[in-house]
């Protein structure tokens, strides 16, 4: 089986009552995967209406990505983005926009043997866990701080873009 090496998890942003721009909060992500290098999937994206009334909506978007760095490993990055009681409001420039709350739970981890190809048997797992362990540690002590720079690095662009101060 795989190996998972967790470099973030369970890093929720959150922020009530804020005002923001769905389709350029969308944009905004998926380019930063893709200038980062990373392949992207929308897993899912839900919208329901919880309130008739007041036209308030529930949105629920899960992104998955990866960025292969060689055969062995690649980083994984999962990031839940949840919008609750969002309505449809004017901004300053007359532009629809929405205010709600958010909540952005991420997850990222280096994902190790991703292909399987060391589980043939006890001897390669064996030898496998040696290698990990003794031989290139320090290399993966380098990714380890890469993904968390990265990782880091888009969270910062999400707080900068929903104007929240840590």
């Amino acid at each position: 089986m795989s190996e998972k090496d967790y470099v973030v998890r369970d890093l929720v942003l959150e922020k009530q009552d804020a005002i923001v721009n769905l389709p350029e909060l969308y944009r905004m992500g998926q380019k930063w995967f893709y200038d980062h290098g990373y392949e992207f999937l929308e897993k899912l994206y839900t919208e329901k209406t919880t309130d008739e009334k007041e036209q308030a909506k529930q949105t629920l978007i899960k992104w998955r990505s990866f960025k292969k760095i060689d055969d062995y490993i690649k980083f994984q990055f999962k990031a839940n983005l949840e919008f609750k009681n969002l309505k449809k409001i004017k901004d300053e420039h007359d532009r629809y926009t929405y205010r709600g709350d958010i909540k952005i739970k991420i997850e990222c981890y280096l994902h190790k043997d991703y292909e399987e190809i060391w589980e043939a048997n006890f001897l390669a797992r064996f030898i496998r866990e040696v290698y990990d362990k003794i031989v290139v540690a320090g290399k993966f002590m380098r990714y380890k701080d890469e993904f968390a720079d990265e990782v880091y690095d888009f969270l910062g662009n999400m707080k900068a873009f929903l104007k929240i101060e840590t």
